[in-house]
């Protein structure tokens, strides 16, 4: 199907999806961003700045690291 035209959009986009499950996609994705975002609040620690205004950007962080897609 992936070479014929787009004759029913709605089979393509489950095809897809099917992939993407069986690959587990989704899993490996939101692994390797919390790996990113860990990453990035162990290095919170070594910025140099007042822990008021610090303490600001890391709750920030922690609400975007805490939405939903």
């Amino acid at each position: 199907w992936l070479n014929r035209p787009v004759t029913d959009k709605a089979e393509k986009v489950r095809a897809v999806t099917a992939i993407y499950e069986q690959l587990c996609v989704r899993q490996i994705t939101e692994t390797r961003i919390s790996e990113y975002f860990a990453r990035g609040f162990a290095s919170f620690g070594q910025i140099d700045a007042d822990p008021a205004r610090k303490n600001v950007l890391v709750q920030f962080v922690q609400q975007l690291a805490e939405r939903e897609s």
